[in-house]
C-alpha cells in the first residue's frame, strides 16, 4: 500500500536482491532493481504542481506490456536473470535462456555488471500475455542501475556510458522523448492527451528532478 511505501528505503525494496551469510549478514548487493515508481497523480509521491510543463521532463520511454527482470552475477561467476521475486519462475529462467542465446547482449550485460550495474529488462512473450499481443519472446533494456551508488542510467545516459548494451534499449535513438508520446504546453496536458491513446499500454516518463511515473491509457486499464 502507500503507507507502506512511505516507510524508510521501502521504495527501494521491490525486486533488489542481497547475498548473505549464514548468520544473516551483508556480502553484497547483488542484484538493484529500480524503485518503486507510480502512476501520474495516483498518490502523493506523483502528485505534480499545475506548472509543471514538458520543459521539466528529461525522458519519455514507451511502456512495454510485460515483466521486469532484473540481472545478476551468480556465484559461479555466470551472468543470471530475476524477476520481482524469484530466481525459478518461468520469467527468470525464459529470460536466462534469452540471455545467453545472444552473446552479443551477454557480452554486454557482462561488461555492466563487471562496472557494478544491474541490467534492468523487460521480458515480453506471447506466452504471458497481459494485454498487449508480442508475436515472440524478447529481453528490451529499460535501464541499468549501479549497485552500491544507486546511479540509474537510461536514455542518453545509457546511450553514452554502454552504447552497445543501449542497442538493446527500448529508448535506443538518439532523442530522449519518445517520439508518439503527445509533447502539450503542461505536463497535465500531455497526461490527459496519454490517457486518449489507444492500443497501447502508455509511457515511463522521467522529470529533470529524478521523478519517475507511469502514465497509462484509460484503453489499457480498461
Amino acid at each position: 500500500s502507500y503507507t507502506d511505501f512511505m516507510q524508510p528505503n521501502a521504495l527501494e525494496t521491490r525486486g533488489s536482491m542481497w547475498e548473505i551469510d549464514e548468520d544473516g549478514d551483508m556480502i553484497r548487493c547483488a542484484s538493484r532493481a529500480m524503485k518503486k515508481f507510480f502512476n501520474a497523480y495516483e498518490n502523493p509521491f506523483t502528485m505534480f504542481s499545475p506548472d509543471t510543463t514538458c520543459d521539466d521532463i528529461a525522458i519519455v520511454m514507451p511502456k512495454l506490456d510485460g515483466s521486469i527482470i532484473s540481472t545478476f552475477r551468480d556465484n559461479d561467476g555466470e551472468i543470471r536473470c530475476k524477476s520481482h521475486t524469484s530466481l525459478s519462475s518461468d520469467h527468470a529462467i525464459n529470460s536466462t535462456r534469452l540471455l545467453n542465446e545472444n552473446r552479443n547482449l551477454y557480452d554486454y550485460v557482462d561488461e555492466a555488471e563487471r562496472l557494478g550495474y544491474t541490467v534492468n529488462l523487460e521480458y515480453t512473450s506471447p506466452e504471458y500475455r497481459i494485454v498487449l499481443p508480442y508475436q515472440v519472446e524478447q529481453l528490451f533494456v529499460l535501464n541499468v542501475r549501479h549497485r552500491l551508488s544507486g546511479e540509474l542510467l537510461c536514455g542518453a545516459a545509457l546511450r553514452s556510458k554502454f552504447p552497445c548494451l543501449a542497442q538493446y534499449s527500448t529508448n535506443m535513438t538518439g532523442n530522449n522523448i519518445c517520439s508518439s508520446f503527445p509533447v502539450r504546453s503542461t505536463f497535465k496536458e500531455s497526461v490527459d492527451e496519454v490517457r486518449k491513446m489507444v492500443d497501447i499500454e502508455g509511457f515511463v516518463c522521467i522529470l529533470n528532478n529524478g521523478t519517475m511515473c507511469k502514465l497509462k491509457t484509460d484503453w489499457y486499464c480498461s
